[in-house]
């Protein structure tokens, strides 16, 4: 599956490239190993010609010995691959995962992100979503002022019907461009967490 929000990086030079793919890995479901996350979801697309963003997750299996734990794998994995877009999305920090919310977020990627950044890696995030449960506009807006994206990126629900998906594009590109940025990304998601 490409992912439409890679498109975006690479239309900015006038040159489409549908190489992208973007992989999750999570610790608890690889067995917290490093090597098998780093060889089998990142090198091995790679050897076949594509480009490779990292989605790094986290649950409550994943956290429960505590943040620094899931950095920490995250530090390990990421130190071991070429420099790529890795995906902060605020569902690592939601509440159907650990009651996080957006300052869950802020205390779990705010010290990690810069971090990867001086690894070389270009961070996304938060892929925020407006909806009834989870994070708005307010949160997109302070998650965007403590943490340094390279790219800010927000999600809509394909479920809540184009008009809704519109205003919150136009708003999340208002508060965007407030914190600096001149361009980001979307995403679409089902009605999970709503």
């Amino acid at each position: 599956m490409v992912d439409q929000q890679f498109k975006v990086d690479a239309l900015i030079d006038g040159l489409p490239d549908l190489r992208w793919i973007r992989t999750d890995v999570a610790p608890s479901a690889l067995g917290w190993d490093v090597g098998l996350a780093v060889d089998a979801f990142i090198n091995l697309p790679r050897s076949q010609g594509l480009k490779v963003a990292v989605g790094l997750y986290g649950n409550q299996a994943d956290i429960k010995d505590g943040n620094d734990k899931w950095r920490q794998w995250c530090r390990d994995v990421l130190g071991r691959v070429e420099p790529t877009w890795v995906v902060a999305d605020m569902e690592t920090a939601d509440a159907k995962f650990f009651g996080g919310g957006w300052q869950g977020f802020i205390d779990l990627w705010g010290p990690l992100i810069p971090e990867l950044q001086a690894m070389g890696h270009k961070v996304m995030g938060p892929g925020t979503v407006r909806g009834v449960n989870t994070p708005g506009p307010e949160h997109f807006d302070r998650i965007l002022g403590a943490i340094p994206f390279d790219a800010p990126s927000a999600h809509f629900y394909t479920a809540r019907g184009r008009k809704d998906h519109l205003a919150w594009m136009k708003l999340a590109e208002e508060i965007a461009v407030k914190h600096g940025h001149t361009w980001g990304a979307v995403g679409e998601t089902g009605e999970h967490g709503e």
